[in-house]
């Protein structure tokens, strides 16, 4: 029986289809049209992730195993042109499999809801409530003590709160998703611009040329062994920490720039639906509004300029002392297109992440479970409170078996210095192979 052949597509068909009225993504190298199937999706519009592009990574590390390429199949309409195949992973290997089956197992076995925790909603309602609760009395006693420490609990919330429901991990209900993710905006960054910088660009392509954590400090400073080299980035591991106190006044302001051009470093944003546009502009007016207007209008222009930076510095400095030390230590691993490079898409997450004090319950506290880097690459769309009790004890058996490094720095401590020191040997390529 003659069958004919399946239409063939480039990526630049695919991108050409992103909007609500025609929805097409990359999976597997293969294209489906998943217009009509947005509506009906059970993690709701996270689907539209995928929207005109590449999306194998999130969808292999969002469904269980028994949600594979045929369940897809009617959505189908052909496959990616052979010459722009992304060959950097497999995702079929032993290891994933065995690994993939045997955390779903355990929550279907063991009937645990990977979503809805009792105590992901208790820390968010006390975190919140401490945020809220300082921010207030702060502002009404004209305090700035009380100011100061609900600057570095806000931080801690978006953490703990917002990037669980940004990744579809807080909730099986969208709008509890939603709610929870917004928190990014509260304090001062975008979420739409957030799914394409992180969910897309560094949980699919960890610390190489195209992850945007790897190549955000460019030219400035190299956080990659794969940037190119400046005499200047010598002393980055001196100057950094300088500029490490404006990321947030830099994530808010340039949230514009990729909110109006469509465009995050060279890619193309997905269209915004009614609900992202709402929430992009009520985020970016209610941070401006508590940080800077309110503090103005009651205790002048300078104690308004004060608050602002306050509130800007202390959440840049969470970020930055929380996310480096999960990618950016001296024993991770940074893939190139070597024929030797390994290939297992699952075992690349592992060896270009790195854990801290897996021990310490605190720790997984106040991190919101990113001490546990290696469990939230490879399973993202499960709540963070299960990372240390019950996804990691399978992660690390499993990588014992398959013979896959598991590496677990110490302390937060220990982890912080090797950022320093990776730093500094960046500085001077003759230490980088």
């Amino acid at each position: 029986v003659w069958m004919a052949s399946p239409a063939q597509f480039s990526r630049s068909d695919v991108a050409a289809h992103r909007s609500f009225d025609s929805c097409w993504t990359i999976i597997h190298n293969n294209v489906y049209d998943i217009t009509s199937w947005i509506s009906k999706h059970p993690g709701g519009d996270l689907i539209r992730q995928g929207a005109g592009t590449e999306c194998t990574a999130i969808f292999e590390s969002s469904h269980p195993p028994y949600v594979n390429e045929s369940y897809l199949s009617k959505y189908k309409i052909g496959e990616l042109i052979p010459e722009e195949r992304d060959q950097r992973y497999n995702y079929h290997g032993e290891f994933w499999t065995v690994l993939k089956k045997r955390v779903w197992g355990h929550f279907k076995t063991n009937n645990i809801d990977r979503h809805d925790c009792v105590e992901y909603y208790l820390k968010s309602l006390l975190l919140f409530s401490l945020f809220a609760m300082f921010y207030v009395m702060g502002l009404y006693y004209g305090t700035y003590k009380l100011t100061l420490v609900a600057a570095i609990i806000g931080p801690l919330c978006a953490i703990c709160i917002m990037h669980d429901g940004q990744h579809g991990a807080a909730s099986k209900h969208p709008f509890v998703n939603h709610a929870t993710g917004w928190l990014i905006d509260f304090f001062g960054s975008s979420g739409l611009v957030w799914k394409h910088e992180h969910n897309l660009g560094h949980h699919q392509y960890t610390n190489t040329e195209t992850d945007p954590d790897a190549t955000s400090g460019a030219p400035f400073v190299r956080l990659s062994p794969l940037a190119p080299h400046e005499w200047y980035h010598k002393y980055q591991h001196l100057y950094i920490w300088v500029m490490y106190s404006v990321i947030m006044i830099r994530w808010y302001f340039v949230d514009y720039y990729h909110y109006f051009t469509g465009d995050f470093n060279g890619t193309k944003l997905y269209p915004a639906s009614k609900v992202e546009n709402v929430l992009f502009w009520l985020g970016k007016l209610t941070y401006i509004t508590y940080t800077f207007l309110l503090p103005a209008y009651l205790y002048g222009v300078g104690w308004g300029v004060i608050y602002y930076l306050t509130f800007a510095v202390a959440a840049s400095y969470s970020f930055a002392f929380q996310f480096t030390v999960n990618h950016l230590t001296p024993d991770v691993h940074w893939p190139t297109n070597a024929p030797d490079q390994e290939k297992d898409w699952a075992k690349m997450q592992i060896l270009t992440s790195s854990n801290y004090a897996v021990d310490s319950s605190l720790a997984a506290f106040f991190s919101g479970g990113l001490n546990f880097q290696i469990e939230h690459h490879l399973f993202p769309t499960f709540c963070h409170v299960h990372y240390k009790s019950r996804i990691a004890p399978i992660v690390q058996q499993t990588c014992k078996e398959f013979d896959v490094p598991y590496n677990a720095i110490p302390s937060y401590w220990e982890a912080i210095s090797g950022h320093y020191y990776q730093l500094r040997a960046l500085g001077n390529p003759k230490t980088i192979s």
